[in-house]
């Protein structure tokens, strides 16, 4: 970092404005600053007159460059006239973030970001092949959460991230549920996607037993490779986490989440609501039962020292039912961020996070397949739940064809317009079978012929020129 200096007053229209050796103002380039820029900076700041307005430049620079990404800022103390009247609709406490309590064309204005957040789905589709010449078609989905077809419940984004989770969960005898949330004191943190794979990768730590052998190693303890699985036999081997951004956990535990059955007693529901208040909490599923008491507040301190927070809320449940499996995967991952308005800033750092993560070995889709002995149950196994029965999504997903659970190689991306004329049968999640593509006459013949060895010429066969 250059020298600090203050610049002459005919350098800037900003008088007093403090620069950087080398940079463009302190040669003379005249930046402008309107007055609502200048007051808004100064309420951001924590008050204060206008004529007082004495920020650094570096940090005035970094305003205005999160300013052109993500537009206006929103204030704490917005100013007069600037927002709807209506008590706290954005959660955030205070008055609303929201400007004039709609989209505001100013918002993203000119970015690349106002197509992200208003991109239409299925816009586009791919088409799929095996080598026995088994067609399919998949749309593709934006499987952003406040997209209005992808964080619809049950949606076709829904069941596809349920799918790809469901060969996980048949490998559980017994499902645990770990649910770790933050107080809201501390819970703006969490807005950047960084510090979301950060914790994340904490919490993945800490569960798997890597946290506490770095903690030893870090106190000049040495462990060998045998003491090393021993302790990480005192955690648990395998899990899948995946973050939830809104809602009160508290009422969905007594009441989307009471058929498993929880460690101590349920959290009181809160009164004020909170569905719309950003909440970022963790949901981890782990292969593990029932917790004593005194092993789950071990758990409980270890990750309140690793993400460095004391009053970190962690709860817990666990089932042996697979309809209740199902129902928790099919609850974890259900879209929580319906609005993009409810946290723009952090809607538009979330671009390519990814939000669902797992640890330990797992077997693979086409492992199950092949033996389905190794699973502990299958859809079968579900009554009363014929809807989530998804069989051929879940093939799908893995990349296996259905029928004859070869490998599928796919091709495009094609516009949606042109499915509609396609002959198809519907498979849910936005898959379809397409008519296969048969041979010319004679050619099974011939192929048959080919594998038993004979080169020869055979009647009917094409010239290939």
């Amino acid at each position: 970092m250059g020298r600090t200096e203050r610049q002459s007053e005919s350098a800037t229209e900003v008088v007093g404005a403090y620069t950087v050796r080398g940079s463009l103002l302190e040669a003379g380039a005249a930046t402008y600053f309107s007055h609502r820029e200048a007051n808004e900076d100064v309420l951001l700041g924590g008050g204060g007159e206008l004529k007082n307005w004495r920020p650094d430049f570096l940090q005035r620079h970094r305003r205005y460059a999160l300013r052109a990404m993500f537009g206006p800022p929103l204030l704490i103390h917005p100013l007069p006239g600037e927002v709807s009247p209506e008590p706290d609709p954005g959660g955030f406490g205070g008055d609303s973030p929201r400007y004039k309590d709609s989209h505001d064309s100013r918002f993203l204005a000119g970015t690349d970001y106002a197509q992200y957040f208003d991109k239409k789905c299925p816009g586009y589709f791919l088409i799929g092949s095996c080598e026995n010449g088994h067609r399919y078609a998949k749309e593709l989905y934006c499987d952003r959460e406040w997209c209005p077809e992808c964080g619809e419940k049950w949606s076709e984004a829904h069941q596809r991230r349920y799918s790809r989770l469901l060969p996980k969960a048949q490998q559980l005898k017994v499902m645990g549920y770990f649910v770790v949330e933050w107080p809201l004191k501390s819970r703006g943190k969490l807005r950047r996607k960084k510090a979301l794979a950060r914790v994340g990768i904490m919490i993945r730590a800490v569960l798997s037993g890597k946290w506490e052998i770095s903690q030893r190693r870090r106190r000049g303890e040495r462990i060998s490779k045998d003491q090393e699985l021993q302790i990480r036999a005192g955690w648990f081997p395998r899990g899948i986490t995946r973050w939830h951004y809104f809602g009160d956990v508290a009422r969905e535990i007594r009441e989307d989440l009471k058929c498993l059955t929880w460690g101590g007693e349920p959290p009181e529901t809160s009164q004020d609501g909170q569905e719309r208040r950003y909440n970022p909490h963790q949901n981890v599923l782990i292969d593990y039962g029932f917790i004593v008491p005194g092993k789950l507040e071990r758990i409980k301190r270890s990750l309140r020292a690793a993400l460095q927070e004391p009053d970190l809320i962690v709860h817990y449940g666990f089932t042996r039912e697979p309809a209740k499996m199902v129902h928790a995967l099919k609850y974890i991952t259900r879209a929580t961020f319906r609005d993009w308005m409810w946290a723009p800033d952090v809607a538009a750092d979330l671009y390519q996070f990814h939000n669902v993560r797992s640890w330990g070995k797992w077997l693979s889709r086409e492992d199950l397949k092949a033996h389905p002995e190794l699973a502990e149950w299958t859809q079968d196994d579900l009554e009363g739940e014929p809807e989530l029965k998804i069989q051929h999504v879940v093939d799908l997903e893995s990349g296996i064809c259905p029928r004859c659970g070869k490998p599928i190689e796919w091709a495009g991306p094609f516009p949606i317009k042109a499915l509609e004329g396609m002959e198809k049968q519907d498979l849910g999640a936005g898959y379809y079978e397409l008519s296969q593509v048969r041979a010319p006459p004679g050619m099974d013949t011939v192929m048959m012929l080919r594998a038993a060895g004979y080169q020869g010429p055979v009647e009917g066969e094409l010239c290939g020129n």
